[in-house]
């Protein structure tokens, strides 16, 4: 029998009657974007090319500090209220090219930042700092909208800062807020410091690993300890109690046998549970690390993609990223630790303030109200603002 007469006679399974919508968008709660620009209208945006957004942190009063990376580097702030709901481009960072995941905010609204990358070419990048009470000309009467001209915000002062660590930059910085303290890595050395947020004064605490493969990433706990990972996705973490730096027993999750292309991805405490959430670079495996036992527990993996490269929880405890390695297509998840379940929220695309689809994404941070930002990273950015559905809680009879 021929294959033309066997494929006759062969018994298909039935049409399945499963009904897929087809959408690959996020859905679950409402996304929107805002140009890098006052206003959306009223001034220039913030360049191609100079826009990619690789920091962001929130302020305590509700406004949200980022900074770009690209040809030039831009500190700018967004205001979300009813009456100034724009980006305010605060200026160039002098000789700064990037800022990655170098930004912090003090409880007072102090700005620190450090350049991951000179413009200049050289080694060297110092830091930069803001302070909490930079301000806008002129007075809104009460009832009364200002023009632009009015509202747009005085040239900020930044004062520039010298490197911690001669020679270096700095690959990423982490704040203890109830010290007012900020931590950092030096970009060849791996050389913890720390920042005093009110004087600026830095202090060298030492290498935190001898292995020039360590992760460009830090977090600190509730305690103020703060944590990394060297190589082979090995932890480590500062006690600023003893100043002590030790390497312990715990490894990033991955895949059997890509430990050593594994690194600390991105990071973010959940303030009211005291748990850590990270994911590794190898395969984008999230996780959760108990600072208190001393356990890590993998949760999952959201995609099929490496790379993990923005993390933040949610005032509800949610956890929310984007998954995705460079040049791909960047997915929204949501992991929410009272279902123990993790999910993949689709691609980000945005209708308002205009349509936008997201592609690739470098930070994240959790406003006041619960809102989540993300940072585009493409050479034309958006900053992106996700407002995710209320958490629902099943009451028992008796809770009545």
């Amino acid at each position: 029998m021929g294959l033309k007469d066997e494929l006759r006679r062969r018994k298909w399974p039935d049409r399945s009657t499963a009904i897929y919508s087809g959408n690959v968008y996020v859905t679950e709660g409402r996304m929107f974007t805002r140009a890098l620009q006052m206003m959306q209208d009223l001034s220039e945006p913030i360049p191609p090319g100079e826009c990619a957004i690789t920091s962001l942190a929130s302020a305590p009063g509700g406004a949200v500090y980022g900074a770009t990376s690209g040809v030039r580097s831009h500190l700018f702030c967004y205001s979300g209220s009813s009456l100034d709901d724009g980006v305010y481009d605060l200026g160039v960072i002098p000789g700064a090219r990037a800022v990655r995941r170098s930004l912090v905010v003090g409880a007072d609204g102090c700005v620190l930042g450090g350049v991951s990358e000179p413009a200049d070419g050289r080694d060297e990048g110092g830091l930069f700092r803001l302070g909490p009470h930079w301000h806008r000309r002129g007075k809104r009467p009460a009832g009364k909208r200002q023009s632009y001209a009015d509202s747009a915000p005085r040239p900020p002062e930044i004062e520039l800062l010298p490197a911690p660590v001669r020679g270096e930059s700095v690959a990423a910085m982490t704040i203890d807020r109830a010290r007012a303290v900020a931590y950092g890595l030096s970009s060849r050395s791996a050389t913890l410091f720390s920042v005093r947020m009110d004087s600026g004064e830095a202090s060298v605490k030492g290498r935190a690993t001898e292995d020039p493969n360590y992760s460009h990433c830090l977090v600190a706990d509730l305690r103020g300890t703060v944590y990394g990972a060297g190589p082979l996705g090995q932890l480590w973490r500062y006690d600023p109690a003893s100043d002590q730096t030790e390497q312990l027993p715990l490894r990033l999750p991955t895949v059997a046998g890509r430990e050593f292309y594994n690194r600390l991805d991105s990071a973010a405490l959940d303030p009211a549970s005291g748990i850590i959430y990270g994911a590794g670079s190898a395969d984008g495996v999230l996780f959760a690390l108990d600072p208190e036992r001393m356990t890590i527990r993998t949760l999952g993996k959201v995609t099929a993609e490496p790379r993990c490269r923005c993390i933040t929880v949610g005032l509800d405890g949610r956890v929310y990223g984007v998954s995705g390695e460079p040049g791909g297509m960047g997915h929204l998840f949501c992991y929410d630790p009272l279902a123990h379940e993790l999910r993949d929220l689709g691609l980000p695309f945005a209708t308002s303030e205009r349509a936008w689809h997201g592609y690739e994404f470098e930070a994240a941070c959790t406003g006041a109200s619960g809102e989540i930002y993300l940072g585009e990273s493409d050479r034309v950015s958006h900053l992106f603002i996700y407002f995710p559905p209320p958490q629902r809680t099943v009451l028992s009879a008796e809770s009545y």
